[in-house]
């Protein structure tokens, strides 16, 4: 079973992540083929995984000699391809088409805006594709224009592993090592530090509470091209605003939060809101993509439109101001978790899909 994906972080590491960890080996052998900077998102030391040079943009010379050398590695090594992101699809696509295996790919993303050359590639790698799998509706709706089938198309939402998040809320750590007082309110940020995540209007919308909600503190979690421009807007409330920077284990955090935020202007589906349900904690977002269907408003948390940092503000005070219904807010998402995004059911909807492009192949 080859994995095919480029340098990624967020959504598709953890998705590859899973997949490389828990699909079951009774039924399929995974074998991870990526360039050298590819890190799971935490140790998988039996990993199998074979080197290509995927690159994140478009390099025509660059792209046909990791189809070559990726269509040979396969040979005789896979009977299966899936090829993740869209640029994981135009390797993994073509290598498969030459060593003639199937060959299905996963959209973790909004699909962009196309030129004329990028949207004929792409037809023709669904055209050719046994399966085309979104993790969220808002992804199926940006392929409808593609002309894709769709009976082609599954909708499999990433799932989270719910034995991370077992357990009592272990906040204590966190609270040492930021200073925080036992009275004080934890709002917690996860996630790549880069513009579509926005976090600059977290910043500013936290700012604009400080008088309001004086014992709220706010935690970042995660690195990226924004670190220091966020930490420019923030230089003034170093005692208010924390940087933590990339973290392995990010369970804890969770359980000692009292509220989670996503303030993204753009989410395919978004993993962090379904981790912090998992974790029982309310949840904040911006009303975009994919996390319009995750969280459900006034339930299990809270939307607000993208880039309003005020509507933001206000949202973030009702919630910590309410502790009743911030706990049962909590309680449902994990209950929403439970039933509709765990990781035993991706991984149940994947695996029949393997099996199915594989007796149709045979």
């Amino acid at each position: 079973m080859a994995e095919v994906v480029r340098p990624a972080t967020g959504g598709i590491r953890h998705h590859v992540s899973d997949l490389l960890e828990h699909l079951d080996r009774a039924q399929f052998a995974p074998l991870l083929f990526a360039p050298d900077d590819f890190v799971p998102d935490r140790p998988l030391p039996n990993l199998s995984r074979r080197s290509v040079e995927i690159g994140a943009t478009t390099r025509p010379r660059q792209d046909y000699a990791a189809i070559g050398k990726l269509a040979r590695l396969l040979q005789g090594n896979c009977d299966i391809v899936h090829a993740h992101g869209l640029r994981g699809a135009v390797v993994g696509g073509f290598a498969a088409r030459r060593a003639h295996l199937p060959y299905l790919f996963t959209v973790h993303n909004l699909l962009p805006a196309m030129d004329f050359i990028q949207a004929a590639v792409f037809q023709i790698l669904t055209k050719n594709a046994d399966r085309v799998i979104v993790v969220s509706q808002a992804i199926a709706q940006t392929l409808q224009h593609t002309g894709i089938p769709p009976e082609k198309i599954a909708l499999i939402p990433n799932g989270v592993d719910l034995s991370r998040f077992e357990g009592t809320n272990d906040g204590e750590s966190l609270r040492e090592e930021c200073g925080f007082g036992a009275t004080d309110r934890i709002v917690l940020g996860v996630g790549r530090l880069s513009p579509e995540k926005g976090f600059d209007i977290l910043i500013e919308a936290f700012l604009t509470l400080q008088t309001r909600l004086p014992e709220a503190r706010l935690v970042l979690i995660g690195e990226g091209s924004e670190v220091a421009r966020l930490r420019a807007m923030a230089e003034l409330h170093s005692d208010r605003i924390h940087f933590l920077g990339h973290r392995l284990d990010t369970a804890p955090l969770y359980r000692a939060a009292d509220l989670v935020v996503a303030p993204s202007r753009q989410e395919g589906q978004g993993i962090v809101p379904l981790e912090a349900m998992a974790a029982a904690r309310a949840v904040v977002a911006s009303r975009v993509g994919g996390l319009v269907e995750t969280i459900i408003e006034g339930k299990t948390g809270l939307l607000v439109p993208p880039e309003d940092s005020s509507s933001l503000a206000a949202a973030i005070e009702t919630v910590l101001n309410d502790p009743k219904r911030r706990t049962a807010m909590g309680e449902a998402g994990r209950r929403r978790v439970q039933q509709e995004y765990s990781l035993q059911a991706q991984l149940q909807k994947i695996e029949a899909i393997y099996s199915d492009v594989y007796r149709r192949a045979a």
